[in-house]
């Protein structure tokens, strides 16, 4: 169903948990290395921010139950293969070894790496959007016509009464400002008193509140938005079929990567000799990459990811989501995320062994 107002509330959501946190900790939000981190090496950040999505997923189950995320289930899917453990467990793969190979993921690339004009991020988001686009044309022509529209709902079904919206509005328009206070003036103001304390262990405090907040906001954002709900993001994906095309999620690049373009053009350094002169709220410099290199094994990496996300309409941290909502299925998909997001850094490491000693073998010239 095509939701032009709760999409773009949800996207205003994930501006201000990524805004915030780029003010603040003077990185981005990228779930790929997020979920790996906390799985593999947990710290303080990326346990907080996993706390945070989490957090917002209790949330809207107990106070916003209409925007609980949508999942296409085994029973109803059997033709499509949609909802099959297999599906979820081959696209979770996919993804956690296409995010590894091309260093990012739909947050870290478009949201965050976009956001900054960063010609990598640019190049990324265009080869997995494509090959998501092309993989679900594929599965959808091969689907038989009753699979397909379980797995898409019409973009034509329309509630032009904006039925969620208005049985939901105070609370939603309530939470819009306390994000807003929370993410641009209270964290900010607590952040500055936290730092003049030059305490380690308040530092980590400060720490866990910026991401618990970004979390929950990123999360929340991902729900209303309805990016979290697969059904949605295939249906944005199809792009080729014009009666289930859903548009929706356009909200996501006007509503959170143009406001984030505005402010971070002035605010976020653009390149390492700006570190000196732009400092965020509370860390000391920001963390950013600044690398534009585009390799064979990136372009790769980018393309597996977006097969990935064309076959289950699933990413990162809407896979995070899942952890929550989908039962196994959604344990199945983490785990086999995890375990593509592995095999890709052990690849890369292969790959770096082998160029060293490639380079440390070939005659010197004098």
């Amino acid at each position: 169903m095509f939701t032009p107002v709760e999409s773009s509330l949800g996207a205003i959501f994930i501006q201000y948990a990524t805004g915030s946190y780029m003010a603040t900790e003077g990185k981005g939000v990228g779930y790929s290395s997020t979920l790996y981190g906390a799985a593999t090496k947990p710290n303080v950040n990326n346990g907080s921010i996993v706390a945070g999505t989490l957090l917002s997923c209790a949330f809207v189950k107990k106070l916003l139950p209409a925007f609980i995320p949508e999942y296409p289930s085994s029973n109803s899917n059997k033709a499509s293969n949609l909802g099959s453990t297999s599906n979820y467990c081959t696209s979770g793969f996919l993804i956690g070894l296409g995010s590894s190979l091309g260093h990012g993921c739909t947050s870290g690339h478009i949201i965050c790496g976009v956001s900054r004009l960063r010609w990598r991020s640019i190049v990324a988001t265009f080869v997995f959007t494509i090959t998501a686009v092309i993989t679900r044309a594929i599965l959808d022509h091969n689907a038989p016509a009753e699979a397909v529209g379980e797995a898409v709902v019409s973009a034509s079904s329309y509630d032009s009464n904006f039925t969620v919206f208005n049985e939901n509005k105070t609370a939603l328009l309530s939470l819009l400002a306390a994000g807003f206070a929370n993410s641009y003036l209270l964290l900010p103001y607590l952040l500055k008193k936290i730092k003049a304390k030059h305490d380690e262990t308040w530092t980590l405090v400060g720490r866990f509140l910026s991401g618990l907040s970004t979390g929950f906001q990123f999360g929340l954002g991902l729900i209303i938005s309805g990016m979290a709900s697969s059904s949605k993001v295939l249906g944005f994906l199809s792009i080729f079929n014009k009666d289930k095309f859903d548009p929706s999620l356009l909200a996501i690049p006007i509503f959170t990567i143009l406001p984030n373009i505005l402010t971070w053009s002035s605010t976020v350094p653009t390149n390492e000799s700006e570190l000196i002169e732009k400092k965020p709220v509370f860390e000391n410099k920001y963390d950013l990459n600044f690398s534009n290199e585009i390799t064979y094994p990136f372009l790769a990496g980018n393309a597996i990811f977006g097969v990935g996300w064309g076959m289950s309409g699933i990413c990162p941290a809407p896979g995070l989501i899942g952890l929550f909502f989908n039962g196994r299925n959604g344990a199945y998909w983490i785990l086999s995320f995890l375990a593509g997001q592995f095999t890709g850094k052990q690849i890369e490491a292969y790959q770096s062994k082998s160029k060293t000693t490639t380079s440390s073998t070939k005659p010197k010239v004098n």
